[in-house]
């Protein structure tokens, strides 16, 4: 079957492979091979190569009968449901991201082949898990010592630098860096910006300051392999690990247990495709959606909580993507970048069929001092059908138990107006938690209820 061009929009960060490119058609991720690596693509399928490649964490990816102008052959590649960048991982991710680089780029070496290049870009997660996505960036395996140290560099500017500006605490200056997939972060942003992190350094210094201390492509693999594995680093205060509220607006354990139960009732009538959740007790919605065969991603802003969320996936082997994202300020987007062009905004990719937003809003309007019509539009941005969000009442228990207002436009009525300038759908739920409102909005106009939960309510 031949593609027509017009269908197709090709992946803008694809753009300098000599091998191939990626391209979207049908809502389905294909990469075009160019006739001058067509035949060595192929033969990888043909003898099994491929296959193997699969399991050592290569995405998954298979030959088509499909032809599109300008390529001798077209694969198709497993289409991720949620899509993060490097600068949207935590910590222990971008570890594994390293590791998971090394092992395969040493698995490629029993085969013949490497890599060309080793960056972070190269890996995505799919759930908890990394998995290599950048298919043409496998290449016969070469002597050439000059190409091994470039690559053995590039990881070291990508990864090594990031990880341990990390165990130092400099995770926003990484992330600022990752900003920039050029260049990563060099040795002359270390020796000028940190200089007092040498000793840190000092293990590395034997490969970074003599190229000629890499013997083999394979050794120095295996060599990075051991010294990113040994990372450690430091624990950190999580403030809501998904096992209690963790909300500014406190509610007993028999309500929470509650709560949780309804939300899972409402998200099983839905049967959203993939849930997008944000706010609190978000590890235990969405084990509730993995119950329910339900993928999601976390968005949070604190970094200890991502990480708890995926070394608590990672170990269930759940469906779960915990990125390290800001709703109110995502990047790249929300900073004026030469780059920008090639990200996607995270409302893009990381887009849900359902949003979950629990104890949100009136942190969003206290907090964040953002009104209602903004609090919608951010929710609305990251929720394709449906948005469940809950609305806390502005009101404080004083000592003499007197009900007192904090702002005066902050209201249940006013909220919901917000809500149905985005929305066809705004149905106020059954919920007997004192001053608390559960919100079910869906996009679809003249859709029927969703729910029928009237005596289910907590």
């Amino acid at each position: 079957m031949k593609i027509n061009p017009i269908d197709v929009h090709f992946d803008p960060a694809s753009v300098a492979d000599p091998n191939g490119r990626v391209f979207w058609w049908q809502g389905e991720a294909y990469r075009g091979i160019t006739s001058e690596s067509s035949e060595f693509y192929k033969l990888l399928f043909e003898n099994g190569t491929i296959d193997k490649l699969v399991i050592a964490g290569l995405i998954h990816t298979e030959r088509t009968n499909l032809s599109l102008d300008g390529f001798d052959l077209v694969l198709r590649h497993r289409t991720l449901t949620f899509r993060s960048l490097p600068f949207e991982w935590s910590q222990e991710m971008f570890r594994d991201a390293a590791i998971l680089t090394c092992d395969f780029n040493i698995k490629l070496s029993s085969y013949g082949l490497a890599l060309q290049d080793m960056h972070a870009w190269n890996v995505m997660f799919d759930g908890s898990h990394p998995k290599f996505i950048d298919f043409c960036s496998i290449v016969p395996e070469t002597d050439s010592r000059r190409k091994n140290i470039a690559c053995y560099y590039e990881f070291i500017d990508n990864f090594i630098f990031p990880l341990y500006l990390m165990v130092a605490g400099h995770n926003k200056f990484v992330r600022m860096s990752l900003l920039d997939p050029d260049e990563g972060i060099g040795r002359n942003d270390i020796k000028n910006l940190f200089p007092f992190l040498n000793q840190v350094f000092f293990k590395f210094k034997i490969f970074i300051n003599k190229p000629s201390a890499i013997i083999s492509n394979n050794q120095s693999l295996r060599s990075l392999r051991k010294s990113v594995s040994a990372i450690r680093f430091y624990d950190k205060v999580v403030k809501d690990s998904g096992d209690d509220c963790g909300e500014s607006q406190p509610r007993n354990s028999n309500s929470c247990d509650s709560t949780r139960e309804y939300v899972s009732e409402i998200i099983f009538n839905a049967s959203p495709k993939n849930l997008v959740v944000v706010g609190s007790d978000a590890l235990i919605y969405a084990k509730i959606a993995a119950d329910l065969g339900i993928p999601s991603t976390v968005l949070e802003n604190d970094e200890a909580l991502v990480d708890a969320i995926y070394r608590r996936a990672s170990k269930d082997k759940l469906p779960v993507l915990s990125l390290v994202v800001d709703v109110v300020n995502p990047w790249p987007a929300c900073i004026g970048h030469a780059h920008n062009q090639f990200f996607p905004p995270s409302w893009n990719r990381l887009r849900g069929d359902m949003v979950l937003a629990m104890g949100v809003v009136y942190e969003l309007a206290h907090d964040k001092g953002l009104g209602f019509e903004e609090i919608v539009s951010i929710l609305s941005r990251f929720s394709g059908n449906y948005l469940i969000v809950e609305f806390i009442e502005d009101v404080i228990i004083t000592a003499n138990e007197l009900d007192i207002n904090l702002l005066d436009w902050y209201s249940l009525s006013g909220f919901v107006g917000a809500l149905s300038n985005a929305y066809c759908k705004v149905d106020i739920l059954p919920y007997s938690i004192p001053q608390r409102k559960l919100i079910l909005c869906e996009r679809k106009s003249g859709a029927e209820s969703l729910v029928d939960i009237r005596d289910a309510s907590p």
